[in-house]
């Protein structure tokens, strides 16, 4: 589990503003769920320090210059649910599209679920996973992807 800081609260959010949050999150975080040290994170397209807008690489060295935080860097969406990330920070436009994605996704499975396409949708898990696999063998030898990805 982990707290999605700033999905759409602010329109207008800088570099500051992402750092602002991140000393929020990290109080709210200590003091609710008894983490000594949580671990930040700043929603990204990669995890490499010049792929990002001004902002969020100007939160990202006011962040790495704080020895007080326990930030590591960016991550990529595809690690959220696999990283140990305690507080992941974002602006308001991606952060609004990861929520929207994952309530769609939640309420796409449950119609099945409720019509009882038990198989249908395990099918479909069947296929994504193998064009996951495809993509990420295909990416790790050629650096890039086949628009079929």
């Amino acid at each position: 589990m982990f707290y999605l800081i700033d999905y759409g609260a602010n329109l207008n959010a800088d570099g500051e503003d992402l750092y602002k949050f991140a000393l929020m999150g990290n109080l709210y975080v200590k003091e609710n769920n008894k983490i000594s040290n949580p671990l930040i994170e700043i929603f990204n397209i990669g995890t490499e320090q010049h792929k990002d807008f001004s902002f969020h690489k100007k939160a990202n060295g006011i962040l790495l210059a704080n020895n007080n935080l326990n930030y590591v860097g960016y991550i990529e969406p595809k690690n959220f649910f696999n990283d140990s990330v305690d507080i992941l920070l974002t602006d308001e436009y991606r952060g609004n599209i990861f929520i929207k994605t994952i309530e769609g996704t939640l309420k796409f499975f449950d119609k099945f679920k409720k019509k009882k396409f038990n198989i249908i949708l395990i099918k479909l898990l069947k296929i994504l996973l193998k064009l996951f696999n495809c993509c990420n063998i295909f990416r790790s030898k050629y650096g890039n992807l086949p628009s079929s990805c």
